[in-house]
């Protein structure tokens, strides 16, 4: 606790007198932790930003928080729950063979 009038310090738990040096290495410490923790959730946002698909995650996100509608399968357009996503993958070559060779009506 920092009593501005007196110029004092102290734990706010036990109430002992702390030091003003290590007071404020305790709050410059925290600073370059949250720093740190800024600089990582700004490098991921630009990470973020950078990839297309993962755009589209996000849109699934915002659908599926809602809680009113589900994302739509854009070949049957029957409703998507996120745990029907089990992680199962398909090469893009694969896919895009598939799609040439059995096109999806409009």
């Amino acid at each position: 606790m920092i009593d501005a009038q007196h110029g004092t310090v102290s734990c706010k738990d036990c109430g002992e007198s702390v030091s003003a040096f290590h007071a404020l290495k305790t709050v410059a410490t925290q600073e370059g932790l949250y720093r740190r923790q800024m600089a990582a959730m700004k490098r991921e946002e630009a990470e973020i930003k950078e990839h297309r698909f993962l755009k589209a995650v996000r849109m699934l996100d915002r659908i599926w928080r809602g809680g009113r509608a589900l994302p739509c399968c854009p070949h049957c357009k029957r409703g998507i729950y996120a745990h029907e996503l089990t992680g199962a993958s398909v090469g893009i070559a694969l896919e895009e063979q598939r799609r040439k060779a059995s096109p999806r009506s409009p």
